[in-house]
């Protein structure tokens, strides 16, 4: 059993509440050794170009025609009242060698096809640290996306009216996902900023 922390995951979403961006590079099948790296941790193939999404899409024509600056895509609108801030936790638990399997779904599959309220979500795999005491079983690698919206409508219109919690988990998963809905209470701006676009191969 791995012991790691619930830091991990609420330190990150609640610091991130008023930001926005991507997060990881899926570039190319091991784990690096160090936290230091300005890569990704896991290096896979670049994802296929040829990859449908799970949710419909717009036009190729009109998506072509929006400014790479338009905040449907960028996610830059911000929020008219930050309690309405919606903060969503999935936990992901992917079968051993599946991991760049996932990591390709979840760069051209899982897709947001309209991310005018989305601030930013973050894909992130565990960094180990011995402060940490969130406990994991072993037999899988943990995946968490932290998704902050401008409100639960939102989400709701581009993620949530999709979710069925009775679908049985994809190949590549150990065991379903789970997920957390969150309303902040307070919160806390930093000086630093955020990436300000998504990192190459994610759509």
């Amino acid at each position: 059993m791995r012991i790691f922390s619930r830091q991990v995951v609420l330190g990150l979403s609640i610091g991130v509440v008023a930001a926005g961006g991507g997060l990881l590079s899926q570039l190319g099948g091991s784990v690096a050794q160090t936290s230091a790296t300005t890569g990704p941790r896991r290096a896979c193939p670049r994802p296929s170009d040829a990859v449908a999404s799970v949710q419909p899409t717009a036009p190729q024509s009109v998506a072509a025609a929006r400014p790479v600056t338009d905040p449907v895509e960028t996610g830059a609108l911000a929020a008219p009242d930050p309690y309405k801030t919606r903060i969503v936790v999935v936990e992901w638990k992917i079968k051993a060698g599946r991991e760049c399997d996932f990591l390709d779904y979840w760069a051209t599959r899982s897709t947001i096809p309209n991310r005018a309220g989305l601030v930013g979500e973050f894909l992130s795999e565990v960094d180990a640290q011995p402060w940490i005491n969130w406990k994991l079983e072993d037999g899988y690698t943990t995946y968490y996306n932290v998704g902050i919206w401008r409100d639960a409508p939102a989400f709701q219109d581009q993620i949530g009216k999709y979710i069925d919690n009775n679908r049985p988990p994809l190949e590549f998963e150990a065991a379903k996902r789970a997920r957390v809905f969150l309303a902040p209470e307070r919160w806390r701006i930093g000086a630093a900023s955020l990436p300000a676009g998504d990192p190459d191969g994610v759509r």
